[in-house]
């Protein structure tokens, strides 16, 4: 939607981040901000990264700014997923939906959605910076981080904000206020809203939606003990659901409620205890039979601890801990009206709890010029519903290695073990959704995967270099499927291979340019019968450039999707496509800055993602935002 010019940049990366490479990443003042956010992801921090990491922030995006969907597809390895519009989910080398798992500052955010997890209730405009943990991480994080973990830090103002964006092509608008009332204490408000859009060539998109959100970052400190407190608040309405069917058929949500509360305490390098809850609220409306309507209500509320001690023992840097994730109240009612209003249906396919009590450990050691680390995780996973009750027993583990050949270049390895237990709407639901009715499948199998990965890292003066494959085995592969002509359901297949490559090159001539080139192949397949996987990355180039004049700042994205012939189930081709995007933003003295971004600049009519319901992409979009500050 709008694009963001108007935060600070703070590190963009790929491959291996250590500390160590900090200096020459980030520039002088910025450096405390990277500090403190790392400060804020300890679970994620495998004491020794040696798994791809990306981050992004605001400053680096110049796309279409919906979610941080689009914020991720920027980067190798990681493309849109789904139908499309503001709730358009996201893949991550391959793997989506509930592969994904999904935090806000350490909360993760577990829904029953069909096309996955999408934290679109959070405007971009409060958001920080994103952080995407690539491959298996199910050693740390338990269930659905089998195929790695998205971070998202909602923003913190130091001082007073004023903020606000406009855009062509859908009225798309967004008002962002924060401030610090106390110097401990920092609260940020977005109000957006945006009309229908439409594609290039002119097809109505069923893009609009109302939304605001509220959120509250809390830090003080007692002798060596710190307490974060972190809320987020969040209502939507009148939330368009983009799809191919559009306008014959029409799917929105009518209203969208989240709340989040997290509470940590934390004795800097020794021990960390964390609560936090989650609760949301929504409900979808879509067209059936004609002028027939389905309605599907949800909650659910996801409360969880977590625990970890960190060590000296066994002649290296260690850390022990426990995790219990609970959801209680998980309710998914589902009715049917005819034209008249009449009540045909009324029924809760999905009605139950769900309990994941995880105990992990985490141990590296360092030896000349080698890291080395293991990590293992025993999870007990609870499920409970009307129609029945299961348990799952897990054992993860991982293993990782860098050689750093000199301090600019490094080689590293990975190998991890993940599992994902199906969800409850997997299980039990049956009903119409904004995607198609859908079938659960009681006999679902977990998932379980085998993942590797080497790579080369190579940092010297203004010059980098990252190259990473990787290839993962996924036993009991769960798929969806058209079961018949009008039916989705899910099934188990017997083994999936998802296998790919990403590099990434940047150069930075002198402190006023900067280039990046950057390329993600990616295949997947069932090993029995051959058949191409769903939600793979397609293969993708992308160049981006930024130019610092006095005053301003000038950034190009320039990305070149390549046409893709095999598909999976509930996919169709897609075309080769080339965008355009170009951001332009200026500090007017000390106190305002303006910016103008074209999005899809030469007009393309594309879709988005492979799959046979996705809706077309916005059509070309100019937009204009400022930002003040006394």
């Amino acid at each position: 939607m709008l694009s963001a010019m108007s935060q600070p940049h703070v590190l963009k990366a790929c491959g291996v981040l250590s500390l160590a490479m900090l200096p020459e990443i980030v520039f002088g003042e910025e450096l405390g901000e990277v500090i403190i956010r790392a400060d804020r992801d300890l679970l994620s921090q495998n004491l020794m990264q040696s798994l791809s990491v990306r981050e992004v922030d605001s400053s680096t995006q110049i796309s279409q700014n919906r979610s941080i969907g689009d914020w991720l597809a920027s980067e190798p390895g990681m493309s849109l997923n789904g139908q499309g519009g503001l709730l358009q989910s996201y893949s991550v080398r391959g793997m989506s939906r509930s592969r994904i798992r999904t935090e806000i500052d350490g909360v993760p955010i577990i829904t029953d959605r069909a096309a996955g997890n999408s934290t679109s209730f959070l405007p971009p405009t409060l958001i920080r910076a994103v952080s995407a943990q690539m491959g298996g991480s199910s050693s740390l994080f338990g269930s659905d981080a089998m195929g790695g973990v998205v971070n998202v830090w909602t923003r913190d103002f130091a001082q007073l904000n004023v903020e606000g964006a406009f855009q062509t092509l859908d009225n798309a608008s967004v008002l962002t206020i924060g401030g610090a009332p106390r110097g401990d204490t920092s609260l940020g408000l977005a109000i957006r809203y945006a009309d229908e859009a439409s594609a290039a060539e002119g097809t109505p998109l069923n893009t609009g939606y109302r939304s605001g959100a509220a959120v509250l970052q809390h830090e003080s400190a007692w002798r060596t003990i710190k307490l974060k407190v972190n809320g987020l608040v969040s209502l939507a309405q009148d939330v368009g659901k983009s799809s191919r069917e559009y306008p014959r058929s029409i799917s929105y949500y009518p209203h969208e409620r989240h709340e989040i509360l997290k509470v940590e305490m934390e004795r800097a390098g020794q021990w960390l205890l964390r609560f936090y809850g989650h609760r949301q609220d929504w409900q979808t409306k879509s067209q059936i039979r004609e002028s027939g309507l389905a309605l599907n209500s949800y909650r659910s509320d996801t409360l969880g601890s977590l625990f970890y001690l960190t060590h000296t023992k066994l002649s290296g840097l260690g850390r022990l801990g426990i995790e219990w994730v609970g959801r209680r109240g998980v309710s998914i009612r589902y009715q049917e009206q005819d034209s008249e209003g009449l009540l045909l249906v009324d029924s809760e396919p999905v009605s139950g709890k769900q309990d994941n009590l995880g105990l992990f450990i985490d141990q590296v050691w360092t030896v000349g010029f080698w890291d080395a680390g293991i990590g293992l995780r025993f999870d007990h996973i609870a499920q409970a519903a009307s129609s029945g009750d299961g348990s799952h027993y897990e054992l993860s583990a991982n293993a990782r290695v860098n050689f750093h050949l000199s301090e600019q270049v490094t080689l590293f390895a990975r190998w991890a073990t993940g599992f994902r237990a199906p969800n409850l709407s997997e299980l039990f639901y049956r009903g119409v959704t904004p995607r198609g009715e859908i079938v659960g499948n009681t006999e679902l199998d977990s998932e379980e995967s085998a993942s590797s990965e080497l790579g080369v890292q190579v940092t010297s003066g203004r010059f980098s270099f990252s190259l990473a494959g990787y290839r993962t085995v996924i036993d009991d592969y769960v798929e969806r499927f058209h079961e018949t002509a009008t039916t989705q359901s899910y099934r188990n297949i017997a083994k999936g291979l998802i296998q790919g490559y990403e590099f990434r090159i940047a150069y930075e001539p002198s402190a006023r340019w900067d280039h990046a080139l950057s390329y993600g192949d990616q295949s997947g397949r069932d090993s029995a019968s051959g058949n191409w996987l769903a939600d793979l990355n397609p293969n993708t180039w992308r160049y981006s450039l930024t130019w610092r004049p006095s005053r301003a700042v000038v950034s190009l994205d320039l990305s070149h999707r390549e046409g893709r012939s095999e598909f999976g189930a509930g996919e169709e081709p897609l075309s080769p496509l080339t965008l355009v995007n170009v951001a332009v933003s200026w500090s007017m003295g000390q106190h305002w800055e303006l910016g103008v971004a074209c999005t899809n600049c030469s007009r393309q009519t594309f879709y988005g993602t492979a799959d046979d319901r996705a809706a077309l992409q916005p059509g070309r979009a100019i937009a204009m935002n400022f930002a003040w500050k006394p």
